[in-house]
């Protein structure tokens, strides 16, 4: 029959009898752990970053007017390399010539402004972090940048200089994204576990731009919604939809969500480091990051330009070269500059190190 009356020291999980045990369902916070839905939130946050970042690389074959551009090189011209592949045939295009008549190079500043912002706000991201929260640095970043997204089409009418000036400004956006995000996980993702979060997080960075590739061109080629503006306007609106969610759901610290469960609390708290190898992080903060700008991002908007002219993409992939080394070595410095500065006991200043 068991006990009729419990000692006052006996817990409820104690008492409760086993059968009711098994029994019990789980509650939908408990199936689902708050920093699962952090991980996948951050996931799509980060792919939908990419997504916008490189969708211009590709918009930008359907934006210019080929043939008029083409005709004007061939009339200025004067590479001592003339173009073996040139043919006196037509050349039908897929998709409507576009109505800009920028040059090659004024293509490539368009393209490696984004870039030019993007260096120099890693070094604010985890200071803005502490005095903002991440949670509203990395998902107001995205958010904005959506928003300049979805005016990218009314940017370009205006001119160049808008035009530049605009992916200036997203690429600044979303530059403190990184930092925001390690500052996130440090409070969330218990030790053993924070390779593999951040790993997830990260793959959404390149299923972004895998999306993104085949998505745009579809949308160009038939014409979906207008034609390339469709392809802003598509992206845009993803991450402000996103943004929602992430509001909704996402906390900076366990401590302030209200719906985690009291045992993912606690045992996230125990298992988050109280001391950690900074130096080591921020090696392998560089190494990430210089795979990732340099690898994955740089060559994409010489290569979609490829079919157009063989030529100009020779061209650009030494231009492209050359700055990215200088962008790859601003970006490491900028990052690691950011990891000691938003985390200066990691190396030795704390109050109580003497």
């Amino acid at each position: 029959m068991g006990y009729q009356h419990w000692p006052a020291n006996f817990s409820e999980e104690i008492k409760t009898p086993l059968l009711e045990k098994r029994t019990k369902k789980k509650s939908l916070r408990e199936r689902i752990p708050a920093r699962y839905v952090l991980t996948f939130l951050t996931f799509l946050g980060l792919g939908i970053q990419y997504t916008q970042r490189v969708n211009l690389n590709v918009t930008m074959v359907a934006m210019v007017n080929s043939t008029s551009i083409g005709g004007m090189e061939n009339e200025t011209s004067t590479d001592d390399c003339p173009n073996i592949f040139a043919t006196s045939t037509n050349v039908t295009r897929d998709y409507k010539e576009g109505k800009y008549t920028w040059s090659p190079s004024t293509q490539g500043v368009i393209l490696g402004a984004f870039y030019y912002g993007y260096v120099f706000t890693p070094l604010l991201g985890g200071r803005l972090s502490e005095l903002l929260g991440a949670k509203w640095l990395l998902g107001g970043g995205i958010f904005f940048t959506s928003l300049l997204t979805l005016i990218t089409p009314m940017a370009a009418e205006w001119g160049v200089g808008v035009m530049v000036a605009l992916r200036v400004i997203v690429g600044a956006a979303q530059g403190v994204n990184s930092a925001s995000m390690y500052a996130m996980f440090s409070r969330w993702a218990p030790t053993h576990e924070r390779s593999r979060l951040l790993s997830i997080c990260t793959i959404g960075q390149h299923v972004g731009t895998i999306i993104t590739m085949p998505t745009s061109g579809f949308l160009i080629q038939y014409d979906v919604g207008g034609g390339w503006p469709s392809v802003f306007y598509l992206f845009g609106m993803i991450g402000c939809l996103w943004f929602v969610f992430w509001v909704c759901l996402v906390y900076n610290t366990p401590a302030e969500h209200p719906r985690i469960s009291k045992a993912e609390l606690i045992y996230i708290q125990q298992h988050l480091p109280q001391t950690s190898a900074g130096r080591k992080f921020f090696l392998r903060t560089c190494a990430l990051h210089f795979g990732k700008s340099d690898g994955s991002t740089n060559p994409l908007g010489p290569a979609s330009r490829l079919h157009d002219n063989v030529v100009t993409f020779s061209r650009s992939v030494c231009v492209m070269a050359c700055r990215s080394d200088v962008i790859t070595v601003a970006f490491i410095v900028s990052s690691g500059l950011s990891f000691w500065w938003w985390n200066p006991p990691l190396w030795g200043l704390s109050k109580n190190s003497n």
